[in-house]
């Protein structure tokens, strides 16, 4: 089965590698194939792929533990995922970095900073208009 497998490496740096699976394969299955065909993950302590201390022996364990350190995150079409999910087909295969800040969070932080008349719906306003309008 055909999949595509989605690696967003840092702001506007995204690989994609279509692969070709046995029906049934797992999240791991995927991942090994995609460091043994060349993908390179790049993660806060380092760089992950083909060539990496461990990889090809335990790579299980390796990707374990990025996942849990949070250096990774992993999810099918933008719904998060294990290393045992099963792949469907059609499938894509997304591997991030995890947020560090909670968009809606940095959002009222921004907004705070610009003050509420100066940004957004009541930047501008009609001359003798109430608040708002």
């Amino acid at each position: 089965m055909d999949m595509e497998l989605v690696c967003a490496h840092g702001f506007r740096q995204v690989e994609t590698l279509h692969l070709h699976i046995p029906h049934g394969s797992t999240v791991l299955q995927v991942l090994e194939e995609a460091l043994q065909k060349g993908l390179s993950l790049s993660l806060d302590d380092g760089v992950l792929n083909a060539q990496s201390p461990f990889t090809l022996d335990h790579p299980r364990a390796v990707l374990q533990d990025k996942l849990e350190l949070g250096q990774l995150f992993l999810s099918i079409w933008g719904e998060p995922c294990t290393l045992d999910s099963v792949l469907e087909p059609q499938g894509r295969l997304e591997v991030t970095k995890s947020i560090r800040v909670d968009p809606k969070v940095a959002r009222r932080e921004r907004f705070k900073l610009q003050g509420a008349k100066a940004a957004g719906l009541f930047a501008k306003k009609r001359a003798g208009a109430k608040a708002g309008y």
